[in-house]
């Protein structure tokens, strides 16, 4: 607004013009602009209707009784076959539009490998907003699929290519400014993978570590990652201090609900006090106290 008035006339205006009108007005000047930029000038004739259905279906069926042929080759099977010209690159555009490869039942599909990857995929969105001078500027977010957080944003303005969008997303997934959170002993970013191989997993194994460790039936707990840990952390600080907000500040959530819903695991009280009384009766046993039935 202040672009468009002269400063004189500026505090007048904003008494008279609401937030909602200078919202619609950018709107408008957005929507407008991109009209005179991609709108045709004249209504233009229709092109080539395409290949029509028997074309189709016979150049898909020689792929699917030939899996190993090229486009060029069925071009030239089509010519020799049926007497008609056809272009390679017709034959591209038609198995990629109507032609699915079959694959082994042996392997893996995409669904079981995103399934079983589903606490590491990261999820990107790539828009784009006007400014108020109708300057264009892309916006890369990075979200975490599984815990639904917010990794980082990347803004560019003006058009982007492929190393702008590079930029874009190390900028996102960077971390804080100051450094690691996590230091290692010469100062560098702690190597988790290492720390849980030296430390978390032979203190796993110790039987010094436990209180049933000289028990036959002893066997060590499983290692079950870090995001396991952290949630684990966050069900038995909010079971001792009666508020989740302890579990968020420790974890360094933006949002409590992302804590509640993610890495608080509601006990029952039933079940707690079961499980109580459970470690009482092997307290007595441990003690050689004589329990009756």
């Amino acid at each position: 607004m202040a672009l468009l008035v002269r400063p004189t006339r500026l505090l007048r205006s904003a008494i008279v013009l609401k937030p909602s009108t200078l919202l619609a007005l950018h709107k408008a000047m957005s929507k407008g602009k991109y009209r005179m930029l991609f709108s045709p000038d004249r209504r233009r004739q229709p092109g080539p209707k395409g290949p029509s259905a028997e074309l189709i279906l016979a150049v898909v069926e020689m792929k699917q009784r030939n899996p190993n042929w090229g486009c060029p080759r069925i071009a030239q099977q089509m010519a020799l076959a049926f007497h008609l010209q056809i272009d390679k690159d017709v034959v591209r555009r038609i198995l990629g539009h109507h032609y699915q490869p079959g694959h082994s039942s042996g392997d893996p599909s995409w669904l079981t490998f995103l399934g079983h990857m589903k606490d590491s995929l990261w999820s990107m969105d790539l828009f784009r907003c006007e400014s108020a001078t109708l300057q264009t500027h892309w916006v890369l977010v990075v979200m975490d699929q599984y815990t639904r957080r917010i990794i980082g944003f990347g803004v560019h303005a003006g058009d982007v290519d492929g190393v702008t969008l590079c930029r874009m997303f190390n900028r996102a997934i960077r971390g804080p400014a100051d450094g690691p959170i996590l230091r290692g002993v010469k100062g560098g970013p702690l190597e988790l993978n290492m720390l849980a191989k030296r430390v978390i997993r032979p203190a796993l194994r110790n039987r010094e570590n436990y209180r049933n460790g000289e028990s036959k039936n002893w066997k060590p707990l499983e290692w079950q990652g870090f995001y396991s840990l952290r949630r684990g952390i966050a069900t038995q600080l909010t079971a001792i201090t009666r508020d989740p907000m302890a579990a968020k500040g420790l974890l360094r959530h933006s949002s409590v609900n992302t804590t509640l819903a993610h890495y608080i695991k509601d006990v029952p009280e039933v079940t707690a006090n079961g499980m109580a009384q459970v470690e009482q009766l092997f307290d007595k046993l441990d003690a050689g106290e004589q329990v009756v039935q």
